[in-house]
C-alpha cells in the first residue's frame, strides 16, 4: 500500500497511520501556517489541523512554551474534565499539547521539558494499531531510558536520523534472515522491500512475509 501524499482533506487517522519525515512535516507546517517545533510538536499540530471543522480558518499552531501553574506529578487537567495521570491510555485521546508538556515538566521537575522522538513514535504507533496497553507510564519509561543513555554516553535508542536508523535496522534484519542467503543482490532486494514498508501503515520493520513481494518480479 503506497503512502498517499499529504492533503488537507485526508483523515487524521490516515495521517497518523503513516510515517512522515521531519522535513515533510516542516514543509506541511510552513504551507498551512501551523508553526514550527520538534517533530512531535509538528505531528500534533498537523493532526489538530486535520481534525478541525471543514472550512474553518482556525488552525492550531505548534504550542509556544509559556508559564503555567504547577500541579502534582501524576495528574493534570487536560481540556475539559479529563485528566492525565500515569495510568492514562494513549488511545483515549492523549495528545502532545501544552497540558501534556506541563504534566511531564512537573513529573521530571524540568521547566524546559521537551518531548522526544521516541515518545512521538510510541504514541503514533499506538494510535495506528489501536494498542490499548500503552499508557503514560510507558512514555515516562521511554523518556527515562533515553536520558540514561545520554548521561552514560551511549547512543540514544532510535535517535539517529530517522530514515537512516530505520533503514539500517531493516537491512540488518533482512541480511540476518537465513531465507535470504540465496538472493544474489540482497541490497537491491532489501531496498525494494523497504520502500513497501516505508509507504504503508504500520511498523517500519523487516518480516519474512515481505519476501512474497520479491516473487512478484
Amino acid at each position: 500500500m503506497k503512502r498517499p501524499p499529504f492533503n488537507p482533506g485526508m483523515k487524521a487517522s490516515e495521517f497518523a497511520s503513516h510515517y512522515w519525515y521531519r522535513e515533510e512535516l516542516s514543509a506541511i507546517c510552513k504551507k498551512y501556517d501551523l508553526g514550527r517545533g520538534t517533530k512531535a510538536d509538528m505531528e500534533e499540530a498537523v493532526l489538530a489541523f486535520l481534525r478541525s471543522p471543514k472550512g474553518s480558518k482556525k488552525q492550531k499552531q505548534v504550542p509556544k512554551p509559556r508559564a503555567k501553574p504547577r500541579s502534582k506529578p501524576g495528574s493534570i487537567r487536560r481540556g475539559g474534565n479529563d485528566s492525565i495521570d500515569l495510568k492514562t491510555r494513549i488511545i483515549d485521546g492523549f495528545r502532545f499539547n501544552d497540558q501534556a508538556r506541563q504534566f511531564f515538566s512537573n513529573y521530571f521537575e524540568k521547566s524546559n521539558f521537551k518531548f522526544t522522538k521516541e515518545m512521538a513514535e510510541a504514541v503514533r504507533d499506538a494510535n495506528a494499531q489501536q494498542n490499548s496497553k500503552l499508557r503514560v507510564q510507558d512514555l515516562v519509561n521511554i523518556y527515562t531510558k533515553v536520558q540514561k543513555a545520554i548521561e552514560s554516553g551511549k547512543d540514544r535508542p532510535g535517535t539517529k536520523v530517522d530514515h537512516i536508523y530505520r533503514w539500517n535496522t531493516f537491512v540488518r534484519d533482512f541480511n540476518a534472515d537465513p531465507e535470504n542467503r540465496g538472493i544474489s543482490n540482497r541490497m537491491e532486494a532489501a531496498a525494494k522491500l523497504w520502500r513497501i514498508v516505508r509507504d504503508r501503515p504500520g511498523p517500519k520493520v523487516y518480516s519474512r512475509e515481505l519476501l512474497k513481494y520479491l516473487n512478484n518480479d
